[in-house]
């Protein structure tokens, strides 16, 4: 019996086109609304059409939430999905993510990602993947809205839209009172519920209400830039690919999965600021005047180096200074001129990192300038000069000229900082890993082919092997019966000269001349 003869429907959406009834392949899931957009890569790769939207507004299955207005509301938004032609809300009340699908009547239980062993800091958009052993691609646009959004979006003023919820949080209002100093509160929207928006706190904006997520996801689409923490606003932006800003507590499972998204909490604040005002195409002179508080700066990450004299690398030789995600310069420069370093130690960052560095410049008192090769200490992936720091201590070694082992003024670094962090740097490598694994399955492949050639030639050679010992048995045979027959010619040679030697005897012998008359006598006689 399917689920939705035993539970009732509560409303069920159809999309415009004619579907063949036999042709639905289904999928349930029971929320969060955030958590069903991340599946929706999931879903096209399974062939999904027809979704099923289970209300479970228990808070005692992990805080699940979704309810009836919800699901209505996000209905014409599932069926804006071109692949997506029917959608179905029922009120089971209970999750079924440990439930058989057939046993429910559907393809799939889009759930089941929750009973499978995944990495907690696995994005919900590969963990949804993980039950069906699919590899989806997190980099690309999921959600559509329609043509009409880049339209709207020539035709008015630049604008931001925030979404701040109280949960999933790191930094206090503070830090975002701060961001939005002298930001027009004429171009900020605010979404989220009625509860979400305290958190917006002393910051000047509008609220943008609607009963339809539709007009949500195109008022996202419009928007110049999302700044936000995980919620149902950041998976919209997330799936359309908006530039966004989000900040994630430790031990998320939500992040940028591509180049248009940043970590706030890699991000310098004022860098965040100069982006807000670019952004709005504002002055952005107006952005750098805002002092940053000093509470801010302790909370970015820094890069250090540790310089050599003799006693190895320690904290008390260093320098370090702050930095960003992203291609930037860094000078280092207060190395001790009384002293020789022989190398010094690169730390671009005290944490999880994807790291290109492109040069190292060394200068001395005297003005002599020299670039000076790096090779990283503790990499545990290297892809075309893109070092993958999977540990917190990422270190880059470098050996110091004997010219500029005293006297060194300053090292300029030239680097790239793609990650921060283990979410950021498991979800870069996990394309990778999807790369590295079709290369596998290419070479098991090659692999396969070589072994079944292998296996043809064995046989063939065996096969040959076969027929060789036959035809030496053959060549055998023929070799003892010429010598047989060479026996029977010496055999018979012989006896011919030994019957030649008789008649040569008898044609010799006094006897055979006497009767020579006779044999003549006999032979006239024998004519007539």
């Amino acid at each position: 019996m399917s689920i939705l003869e035993a539970i009732p429907v509560v409303a069920e959406f159809f999309s415009s086109e004619e579907v063949i009834p036999d042709s639905w392949c289904s999928g349930l899931h029971s929320g969060n609304i955030g958590d069903i957009f991340y599946s929706l890569p999931t879903c096209r790769m399974l062939n999904i059409n027809h979704i099923i939207l289970n209300i479970c507004a228990d808070p005692c299955f992990g805080a699940r939430v979704l309810n009836e207005q919800a699901a209505r509301a996000l209905a014409p938004l599932l069926l804006a999905q071109k692949f997506i032609r029917r959608v179905t809300i029922i009120k089971s009340g209970v999750p079924w993510e440990y439930a058989n699908p057939a046993d429910l009547g559907v393809n799939y239980i889009l759930d089941s990602f929750r009973a499978s062993y995944t990495d907690p800091r696995l994005h919900l958009l590969y963990a949804h993947a993980v039950p069906f052993n699919l590899m989806v691609d997190g980099t690309q646009p999921w959600v559509t809205v329609g043509e009409e959004a880049q339209e709207q979006r020539i035709k008015q003023e630049p604008y931001i839209v925030v979404g701040l919820t109280s949960r999933y949080r790191r930094f206090n209002h503070a830090y975002y009172e701060y961001l939005f100093r002298n930001v027009p509160a004429n171009r900020v929207f605010f979404v989220g519920v009625g509860s979400d928006q305290i958190e917006r706190r002393n910051i000047g904006g509008t609220v943008f209400q609607t009963a339809n997520f539709v007009d949500l996801a195109k008022l996202l689409a419009n928007a110049a830039l999302f700044i936000g923490n995980p919620s149902f606003a950041y998976a919209l932006a997330e799936g359309l690919k908006v530039n966004r800003f989000v900040e994630v507590p430790e031990d998320n499972n939500v992040y940028p999965l591509d180049g248009s998204g940043s970590l706030l909490h890699m991000c310098a604040p004022e860098y965040v600021r100069s982006k807000i005002f670019e952004a709005l195409a504002l002055d952005a002179s107006l952005a750098s005047k805002e002092p940053l508080p000093a509470v801010l700066l302790a909370n970015m990450p820094y890069a250090q180096f540790f310089f050599d004299t003799g006693s190895g690398f320690n904290e008390l030789e260093s320098l370090s200074i702050p930095v960003t995600k992203g291609t930037h310069r860094y000078s280092f420069s207060g190395f001790p001129q009384d002293a020789t370093i022989r190398s010094v130690r690169y730390d671009p960052v005290g944490d999880h990192a994807i790291v290109r560095i492109h040069r190292v410049q060394l200068s001395n008192q005297t003005g002599e300038r020299t670039l000076i090769p790096t090779a990283p200490a503790n990499a545990n992936y290297i892809d075309s000069g893109e070092c993958y720091f999977t540990h917190s201590d990422p270190q880059f070694l470098m050996e110091i000229p004997e010219q500029f082992q005293t006297g060194l003024k300053e090292i300029i670094v030239d680097m790239d900082i793609a990650a921060i962090g283990q979410a950021e740097v498991t979800n870069s490598l996990y394309p990778k890993f999807g790369v590295l694994a079709a290369e596998r399955d290419r070479l098991t492949a090659n692999r396969d082919e070589l072994a079944a050639k292998r296996d043809r030639l064995v046989a063939e050679r065996g096969s040959l092997a076969a027929e060789h010992a036959q035809l030496v048995a053959e060549l055998d045979e023929l070799v003892a019966e010429r010598s047989h027959l060479t026996a029977e010619r010496d055999q018979l040679a012989a006896e011919r000269d030994q019957l030649t030697i008789q008649r040569n005897q008898i044609l010799a012998s006094h006897s055979w001349r006497l009767t020579a008359p006779l044999r003549r006598f006999v032979r006239v006689f024998a004519a007539r």
